[in-house]
């Protein structure tokens, strides 16, 4: 913004961001409204403030959305609150690390099977209220018994804190894509497909245009050939040859068809 600042003599106008929900992206356009322009006053020439009469935009580029750890939640380029942020897809990241499908797989499936609260529970206990009952109490052990199961694989090579990062991130981006798809079919709804009925089934077989093939007589080697056009005018000819194919490793047969349209 400096580098545009100094080349166009930009004094002042609006940032705009937009936030691409589908891709989770933000892109930066700089709308210039007023610039630094020569004036000619009473003494000489000298510099004013000039309001464009058609503002000027100057794209800025696209930039990653960030989660910010410490806020636990999406922020943006122009604007990420504390410095403890990292980039993030459409889909929850772990911070620093190549995260395979197949451990994200796995989270996602435990996710989905005990929920987000659950889990992270499981990383907070003292935060899980103290049991009123042996019963409640027994349930809650087999419940965090479960989770450890589940996780096994995972928290053996993630830290438990990026794990739960990583947690915390599903549920806003689910709800930025439902809003995202909410919007689009409100806007662009979808057509409303015509109702065309089928065409009822025929009662009648349909009328035979042709002879069957069984009362249709087969050549035959002793058969005269039909009427050939007369001379000068165009046919239609075929020819058939049938041998050793004449390229190949191995005895192989070949039949070649042509039908040409020539003079006869």
């Amino acid at each position: 913004m400096k580098w545009i600042g100094a080349c166009a003599n930009i004094l002042g106008g609006n940032l705009h961001h937009f936030d691409y929900i589908k891709a989770n992206t933000s892109r930066y356009f700089f709308e210039t409204q007023t610039v630094w322009a020569p004036k000619k006053y009473v003494w000489g020439w000298g510099i004013d403030a000039l309001d464009l009469s058609f503002p000027t935009c100057y794209f800025l580029g696209s930039y990653p959305n960030y989660w910010n750890t410490q806020n636990r939640r999406i922020v943006f380029a122009h604007d990420l609150m504390t410095s403890e942020c990292y980039s993030i897809g459409n889909k929850p990241t772990m911070m620093g690390e190549y995260f395979p499908d197949v451990d994200r797989k796995t989270l996602d499936n435990t996710i989905n099977q005990f929920g987000t609260q659950k889990i992270l529970d499981y990383f907070h206990p003292e935060r899980v209220p103290a049991p009123k009952s042996i019963e409640e109490g027994e349930l809650q052990r087999k419940l965090r018994l479960e989770i450890q199961k589940a996780l096994a694989d995972v928290t053996l090579f993630y830290d438990p804190f990026d794990i739960e990062q990583f947690m915390l991130q599903k549920p806003p981006l689910d709800a930025r894509q439902k809003r995202f798809k909410a919007c689009v079919d409100r806007t662009w709804p979808k057509p409303v497909k015509e109702y065309k009925p089928l065409p009822p089934p025929p009662t009648q077989p349909p009328p035979v245009t042709a002879s069957p093939i069984k009362e249709v007589a087969p050549p035959t080697p002793e058969r005269a050939p039909g009427l050939a056009p007369p001379p000068g005018e165009t046919g239609l000819g075929i020819d058939i040859s049938y041998g050793i194919k004449p390229t190949g490793y191995t005895n192989t047969l070949e039949l070649t068809i042509t039908i040409y349209k020539g003079m006869f």
